[in-house]
C-alpha cells in the first residue's frame, strides 16, 4: 500500500453504499465515513477528514482514536 511503501499520507472518504470497495481497502488506507449522495452530514465528514489528515501529518498521538471514531 502507498502508506507502507512511501512517505506519502493518504486516506479516502466513502459512503457505506460502496461496501465492497470499503472491505477491500479499509486495511490499506484509512477510509472516513461519508454520507450517501444527497444525505446530510457532509460538512461533519469533511471536518473529520481534516482531523484525520492533520493527526496523520503531525504524527499525533490522537491518530488511533480519530481513526476509531471517524473511519470504517
Amino acid at each position: 500500500s502507498i502508506l507502507t511503501h512511501t512517505s506519502v499520507q493518504s486516506c479516502a472518504m466513502m459512503s457505506k453504499e460502496v461496501s465492497d470497495v470499503i472491505a477491500e481497502y479499509k486495511d490499506k488506507t484509512p477510509i472516513v465515513v461519508m454520507p450517501k449522495k444527497g444525505g446530510t452530514g457532509l460538512n461533519d465528514s469533511i471536518a473529520n477528514l481534516c482531523s484525520l489528515m492533520q493527526a496523520s501529518v503531525n504524527n499525533s498521538g490522537d491518530l488511533a482514536e480519530i481513526k476509531t471514531k471517524v473511519c470504517y
